[in-house]
């Protein structure tokens, strides 16, 4: 024991990376209480740590504690407690209506709301999801609202459709669509901004039942720390979900760290105009701050897409070809999903959402009040206005953290000199990589995860997930980072991978910085959290799949991984 009564721990006897660039590696290094003490020579640290705990790593690894820079924490525990409507567990649509019904006889209150998760059209038999009158006839009158695994897409059920308002006569909203049948009616499924009031109610509907969200939180929390996450920035908290993160860190009832990065109490993805008071970015305690306010430019399978008209039959026909030649069907599948349009010479896919008038000078209003901004674009198009908006701004912008772009999935590279010359930092998910079958053909010229090309034209990139979209597990986000491949799926654009030292510091040092925290996570050094994790083998020159995580630290504090991992879509 020490000053102040604080433990003091030494770790030494194994691979010790600091990820700092002015002193990479270490002997030793010592925790005091939450903070790192010292990093150097075994014989500096030992000498600074007189009579601590000395823990040998026996050959093992020590790295800074891995950082999940785009994580739907809140998201993933609320939605816990909803109805699981995955393809393994409703693998038909006789299947999924029987499940909303036996949830259905379970509920007494007449108005009482049937929040099912995780359908995917792409993995059920029929192709399609289920429409209103279907979910109307199962759930016998209860409101229904069925999301995506996307969380860009819902099915409601005619109950749902009345509630909200949404008929025969109903507009499309700017950046989002209503589903259709040929007679004009809706049928059930609402697409991006569409689906925001149903969202919304659900979420409140989910708030107001749930009486595990508590206990779900901690098996969620043992599942980061079993992969080595000792923090993660939340894209999406609602005001409601951000009251309830501050009651539960007061209470003690919340161990990991958490940027939160602000949305509006109509939905995630409406413009955010009722955000612009209260706490700005960077505001909060060092375990819990405002990050950046989170806009949208385009969806998610719906994501902005232009390419010249010779482009795009270059496209069609490569990924016809490949699909025939090749077998392969998911490819076929992709080229019949897409829904294209011409606009002069050229053609589009998907929605755009930062076409409005009203965006520059939300986006103007918001720098200028303090916060950050963070820009989901999946889509090259998206990518773009996502560029154009940040240069209108940058000069107001706060410098921490970094303006953002999270996903940056399909880009022109042309563009991300662009986006470095505005000081942008790209948020991107290695583990997307599972999308990409048949993309390479089926967009020519056009960059899928451009990680190499990226850095090389100076933009700093983070690592995140996007759970529950897919495994959080950033390990294997590293490895799909230099491997460019993930499972055993086909190796997408070899060109763009990366190092293994490029992909660690992805997680870690690149992490902190997009989520601002860099002064207090992300690297070993003196006065930052003691937020370490202990590897079994050097992520730099293994695969992550053949590393185990032995030992999670979180501000000095030991959490042994636990083998509890909550389920991504499959």
């Amino acid at each position: 024991m020490h000053e102040g009564g604080e433990e003091t721990t030494v770790f030494r006897g194994g691979t010790i990376l600091t990820l700092n660039p002015e002193a990479l590696a270490a002997q030793a290094v010592a925790v005091r209480g939450r903070r790192i003490l010292a990093v150097g020579t075994e014989q500096d640290v030992l000498a600074c740590a007189a009579g601590a705990t000395v823990r040998d790593l026996q050959g093992d690894v020590l790295v800074p504690g891995f950082i999940d820079a785009h994580h739907h924490l809140s998201l993933a525990v609320l939605y816990g407690s909803a109805l699981d409507c995955r393809p393994s567990l409703a693998p038909d649509i006789a299947t999924l209506l029987s499940r909303v019904q036996a949830a259905a006889s379970d509920v007494l209150e007449p108005d009482a709301w049937i929040v099912a998760k995780g359908f995917d059209e792409r993995q059920i038999r029929e192709h399609r999801a289920p429409s209103a009158e279907e979910l109307e006839r199962a759930s016998g009158g209860h409101p229904v609202m069925l999301m995506h695994y996307t969380y860009h897409v819902c099915v409601v059920s005619s109950r749902v459709l009345a509630l909200l308002g949404i008929g025969r006569n109903t507009p499309d909203p700017p950046g989002g669509a209503i589903e259709r049948n040929r007679r004009g009616q809706p049928t059930g499924l609402l697409v991006e901004t569409a689906m925001a009031s149903a969202e919304s109610r659900a979420e409140r509907e989910l708030l107001l039942r749930d009486a595990t969200f508590e206990s779900r939180l901690a098996r969620h929390e043992d599942a980061l720390f079993a992969a080595g996450v000792t923090r993660v920035a939340d894209p999406t908290v609602s005001p409601q979900l951000e009251e309830l993160y501050e009651r539960l860190r007061a209470s003690g009832q919340i161990r990991i760290p958490i940027v939160m990065l602000p949305v509006g109490q109509r939905g995630y993805l409406r413009l955010p105009e009722d955000r612009l008071v209260g706490r700005v970015t960077g505001e909060g305690t060092a375990d819990q701050r405002i990050g950046s306010i989170k806009l949208f430019a385009d969806g998610a399978d719906a994501c902005a897409v232009a390419m010249s008209l010779g482009r795009a039959v270059r496209g069609f026909a490569g990924a016809l070809r490949g699909a025939v030649m090749d077998r392969r069907i998911a490819s076929l599948r992709a080229l019949m999903r897409i829904r294209s349009r011409m606009e002069g010479l050229e053609v589009r896919t998907g929605i755009r959402f930062l076409t409005h008038d009203r965006v520059d000078p939300f986006a103007r209003d918001a720098v200028e009040r303090g916060y950050g901004i963070a820009i989901h674009a999946i889509g090259n198009e998206a990518f773009q206005d996502a560029v154009r908006l940040i240069e209108a701004v940058r000069s107001r912008h706060v410098d921490v953290p970094p303006p953002r772009i999270e996903h940056a999935f399909l880009v022109d590279k042309p563009w991300l000199r662009r986006a470095a010359d505005s000081g942008i930092q790209l948020v991107c998910q290695p583990s997307f990589l599972t999308f990409s079958e048949g993309g390479e053909s089926m967009i020519p010229d056009m960059t899928i995860l451009p990680l190499r090309s990226a850095l090389e034209a100076g933009l700093h990139v983070a690592g995140s997930s996007d759970f529950p979209v897919v495994d959080f597990q950033p390990l294997l986000g590293m490895d799909a980072a230099v491997t460019r491949r993930w499972a055993d799926e086909p190796v997408i654009h070899e060109d763009e991978a990366i190092t293994g030292d490029q992909a660690l510091a992805m997680y870690t040092r690149e992490a902190a910085r997009a989520c601002g925290c860099l002064d207090e996570a992300g690297t070993l050094e003196v006065g930052k959290a003691a937020d370490l994790v202990r590897l079994s083998g050097d992520p730099r020159t293994v695969a992550g799949r053949a590393i185990r995580v032995v030992e999670t630290w979180v501000g000095g504090q030991c959490l042994s991984p636990r083998p509890v991992v909550p389920s991504a879509h499959p």
